[in-house]
């Protein structure tokens, strides 16, 4: 690999990760375009990926902290919080861990990852049409253990290649009711 391949590659995790895109399905579809493959650049791809996830926990410090802090001090909303999230994280580590390695070996092909870019751009359309028309939209502070399933459960869909794990969450959030800033902070 190059250190063009590399400014590349980076160029498009740093364009994709912060959008309710997948980062890992257009990583997939620029490294077949170039002709890149072998253990070095799925490295690279880790490791860039790493990157992005760090700084979305700068990011979110105070909001992460808080959270922690208010746990331990006995704040009701931090520990909703706190449990929503895990219950959240239930469902996609359940199903990583029975289908994970179905997924790797199945999923991560150019044409399986163009067909779930194509499938989550038009259920986040779909969805946000309908989310659109409704009302008595709860915030995260209110959300229910129930709607944190919800979110949870539509992560699933994200152990496809080309489905991004925010925008699934996204579209759980809308589907679940909760408002559009919670729903995207949740994700």
């Amino acid at each position: 690999m190059t250190w063009i391949s590399a400014a590349i590659l980076g160029l498009v995790e740093g364009l994709t990760e912060f959008l309710p895109v997948s980062s890992t399905g257009h990583l997939i579809l620029a490294k077949k375009l170039m002709g890149l493959h072998g253990h070095q650049v799925d490295s690279f791809l880790v490791v860039i990926q790493l990157g992005a996830l760090l700084a979305a926990v700068v990011y979110y410090r105070k909001v992460i902290w808080n959270i922690v802090c208010g746990v331990f001090s006995g704040n009701l909303e931090s520990r909703r919080l706190f449990f929503s999230l895990c219950i959240a994280a239930c469902p996609l580590l359940i199903c990583a861990y029975f289908f994970g390695a179905f997924v790797k070996h199945q999923l991560f092909r150019p044409v399986s990852v163009s067909i779930a870019l194509a499938v989550g751009g038009a259920l986040m359309v779909v969805v946000d049409r309908w989310y659109q028309r409704q009302t008595k939209l709860v915030p995260m502070a209110k959300m229910t253990f129930f709607q944190a399933m919800i979110v949870g459960a539509s992560q699933i869909f994200s152990l496809i290649p080309g489905t991004s794990r925010s925008m699934s969450c996204m579209v759980g959030g809308q589907i679940a009711k909760l408002d559009r800033e919670s729903a995207a902070d949740f994700a």
